[in-house]
């Protein structure tokens, strides 16, 4: 049965007993290959830091059924591996399939950052903030980047101010 498999490997997941888990993900996929199986999969190599695999179920994935967290998740891996521009193409994959995930948007600003580009980073952290207001810290960081590219300081504690007090 694919859901007691399914449902087996995620508690292997939580156990940290990665093996049995991926062994589990590949009874599913021969009953049913399914986009989200990828994805588990790679997830699950991705815990294991075997960065190569996981890309390929992302990929696997992606070529099944294109969605926001395959390319959320193989972006990541791009970012952590240092492949900035492969990493940007896949959060705009992601936010072109659905543009409404705070959480891309703060990883992106978050490599902007990284990349020494505070315009866009900046308007990213925005974008997060005003998608869900309880991305503060995205908030924030938008608001420290403000002041470092020239914002005016009355202009930074007034929006300082309201974050902290949740009017954003």
């Amino acid at each position: 049965n694919i859901f007691i498999y399914e449902h087996r490997a995620h508690v292997y997941i939580k156990l940290e007993r990665y093996a049995e888990a991926l062994s589990d993900f590949r009874q599913v996929q021969q009953i049913e290959e399914k986009a989200f199986i990828w994805i588990s999969m790679g997830d699950t190599y991705r815990a294991l830091k075997y960065y190569k695999d996981a890309i390929k179920c992302y990929n696997t994935s992606i070529h099944i059924e294109p969605t926001v967290d395959a390319y959320k998740q193989r972006a990541l891996i791009k970012k952590e591996l240092d492949f900035h521009e492969d990493a940007l193409k896949d959060f705009e994959h992601a936010l072109t399939i659905d543009g409404q995930h705070a959480s891309i948007y703060k990883e992106r600003a978050d490599l902007y950052w990284e990349l020494r580009e505070g315009i866009k980073a900046m308007a990213d952290y925005e974008q997060a903030a005003r998608l869900d207001p309880q991305y503060f810290d995205a908030y924030v960081q938008k608001k420290i980047i403000e002041m470092f590219v020239g914002a005016s300081p009355k202009q930074d504690i007034e929006t300082l101010r309201k974050a902290l007090y949740g009017d954003i």
